[in-house]
C-alpha cells in the first residue's frame, strides 16, 4: 500500500470523507493528514491534533487517490472498518492483542463513539498536575536512568521515537484502571513503537516510591526488573502498565471492545 506524493515516498494508510492518513514508507510515524477536519483546513505537518475519524472508512488501495467508499451500514461493518484500519496502522499492537487476548487502554477526555486519531499528543508524565510533584520527580529520575542504558536508546528502527518519559504515554490492559484517568478507550500506537513495563509490579509509579535521591530511585526501578520493547503480549496478559513512545495513536470507544476483540482473534495478524 505504497503511493507517491511528489518526490516524497509515503505509505497510504486510510482515507475518510474528510482526510487522508499517510505515513513514511517505514510505517513508523504519521506524516500528514491532508484535507479538512470539521471544515478547518489541516496543515500537512501537525504539531498536536486529535481528529475524529468518521465512519465509513474508504477502502485501502495501492494509490493515494484510488480508494472507493465502503458503506458501514451496521455494527459488523463498522468493526470491520476499524479492524482494517488497525491492520494498516498498528500491526505491532494488533499482534500483541491477538497473542494476549487483551486490549490496552488509556483514559481519555473524549467520550465520542467514533474512533479518533491522536497526532503528536502532548506528554504529561513529568507534569506536576498529573502525578504530583513527587511523581514528576520520579519520572525525571527514570529519564536520567534511561539515558544511560542502551536498551532505551537504540531502536530497531531509527525513525522510531526514543523511549523517554518526557516523550511517552502510559497504557494498561485494565479498563477499570484506565478509567481512573478519564473515559477508557482502547489504544493503538501507529507504526513501530518502543515500550517498557515492569515484570514485578503492575504500576509504573506508586506514591511510596523513593524520589528524593536519584540513585535511590534508579535502584528501585532496577529492582522491579524493567522490560524494554519485548514481550508486549505478556505485559497485556499480566495487565501491566506500559510506557510507550509513539508520535500518534488511534483511540477506539470501549463500546466496540468485545466485537473488535472477537474480530482480531478470528484472524491471525501478520507478524
Amino acid at each position: 500500500m505504497v503511493g507517491r506524493n511528489g518526490d516524497v515516498g509515503v505509505a497510504f494508510v486510510a482515507q475518510t470523507p474528510h482526510f487522508r492518513i499517510c505515513t513514511k514508507q517505514s510505517g513508523s510515524t504519521v506524516l500528514a493528514a491532508h484535507g479538512q477536519i470539521g471544515g478547518e483546513a489541516v496543515s500537512p505537518f501537525l504539531l498536536s491534533r486529535r481528529a475524529v475519524l468518521s465512519l465509513p472508512w474508504a477502502a485501502l488501495g495501492t494509490k493515494v487517490n484510488c480508494p472507493q467508499p465502503v458503506v458501514a451500514s451496521n455494527v459488523a461493518d463498522q468493526v470491520e472498518s476499524v479492524f482494517q484500519l488497525l491492520q494498516a496502522t498498528s500491526p505491532q499492537m494488533l499482534q500483541a492483542v491477538f497473542e494476549s487476548k487483551s486490549l490496552a487502554y488509556r483514559g481519555e477526555l473524549e467520550s465520542v463513539d467514533a474512533p479518533s486519531l491522536v497526532m503528536r499528543p502532548g506528554f504529561d508524565l513529568q507534569d506536576k498536575s498529573v502525578y504530583g510533584e513527587e511523581g514528576a520527580r520520579y519520572f525525571l529520575h527514570m529519564e536520567n536512568y534511561f539515558k544511560t542504558i542502551s536498551h532505551a536508546r537504540i531502536s530497531p528502527r531509527p525513525s522510531a521515537p526514543t523511549l523517554l518519559p518526557s516523550a511517552s504515554h502510559i497504557l494498561v490492559a485494565d479498563r477499570s484502571e484506565a478509567g481512573h484517568w478519564g473515559t477508557a478507550r482502547s489504544t493503538w500506537p501507529v507504526g513501530h513503537f518502543e515500550y517498557m513495563w515492569f515484570q514485578d509490579r503492575k504500576l509504573l509509579y506508586e506514591p511510596q516510591d523513593p524520589v528524593h535521591d536519584c540513585a535511590q530511585t534508579i535502584r528501585r526501578i532496577q529492582s522491579l526488573r524493567p522490560v524494554f520493547s519485548e514481550r508486549l503480549d505478556e505485559a497485556l496478559s499480566l495487565k501491566r502498565e506500559v510506557m510507550f513512545a509513539s508520535q500518534s495513536y488511534i483511540s477506539v470507544a470501549s463500546s466496540m471492545d468485545q466485537d473488535l476483540l472477537n474480530r482480531i482473534l478470528a484472524s491471525r495478524p501478520a507478524r
